[in-house]
């Protein structure tokens, strides 16, 4: 009869070399293995906080650009408004300088009836070599100066006269041109882009340069016909009233002198 093979020995029966030499290939397995399972979740986390970082940035740029058509509506109505108000100032003044103008008109035609006269009379006594009494009776003592004259001041007159006629022919279709448009620029802010508010702008400046270049036309009129009616014995109320206008017109130049100098 067979002997029993013998039993394998139990594992508390492993000789302590062998379970030291085990322990030593679990930690070097575990030295090996552990950074190449660690080299991923480094490069996975990197590229989330790279991925969170744009997240971030891209939310504040959604958030600036939700702002900005705000923030350009706000400023191009500022602007839009401020031009407007512009707008509205100088048309006030051009129906001021129309009213102006219309009295200036009629004045205009008395003071050429005034000039017909005056140089009507000069021609008479010239011609028709009235007695010196009579002559003292109508000129004064200042025939002589005024038939020296005569020649110089009517070309002056007759030079200031055409000037004013051609700006009056230029300021009606250019109050007329303005007003179309003012009245396309009140139809609301999209009917007239920044561009367009500018020009009108300029054209009413440039309107309102004509208007002082008037009244120093007029000025210098007045200067003439004053002294003319001077030596006739006249009673300067012509003279006088074409200096009220000029001075009208000169100090509607000289109001938008001191807003310029109040904006700047």
């Amino acid at each position: 009869m067979d002997s029993p093979e013998p039993l394998p020995p139990l594992p508390a029966e492993i000789p302590a070399s062998q379970r030291g030499s085990a322990l030593r290939h679990v930690a070097i397995l575990s030295g090996i293995l552990a950074p190449i399972a660690f080299v991923p979740w480094l490069l996975a986390r990197r590229q989330v906080t790279l991925l969170r970082r744009r997240v971030d940035e891209m939310g504040a740029t959604v958030a600036r650009l939700k702002q900005y058509p705000t923030a350009s509506v706000d400023v191009e109505s500022g602007a839009a408004t401020q031009l407007r108000q512009q707008l509205d100032d100088f048309r006030a003044q051009m129906e001021r300088n129309d009213q102006t103008f219309s009295g200036m008109t009629v004045d205009m035609i008395d003071i050429n009836e005034e000039l017909d006269r005056l140089r009507n009379d000069v021609a008479r006594a010239t011609e028709q070599q009235v007695s010196r009494d009579e002559v003292r009776t109508m000129f004064g003592d200042n025939l002589i100066a005024v038939r020296q004259d005569a020649a110089s001041f009517k070309s002056a007159v007759d030079e200031e006269l055409r000037q004013l006629r051609g700006e009056q022919e230029v300021l009606p279709s250019e109050s007329f041109k303005m007003a179309d448009r003012f009245q396309t620029a009140e139809t609301g802010p999209s009917a007239v882009d920044t561009a367009e508010l500018h020009r009108l702008l300029d054209e009413a400046r440039q309107t309102r340069l004509i208007f002082a270049a008037i009244g120093t036309s007029l000025g210098d009129v007045a200067t003439i016909i004053q002294r003319v009616e001077l030596e006739m014995g006249h009673d300067g109320r012509r003279s006088e009233r074409l200096r009220k206008l000029a001075l009208i017109l000169q100090e509607d130049k000289e109001t938008q002198r001191n807003s310029k100098g109040r904006r700047g």
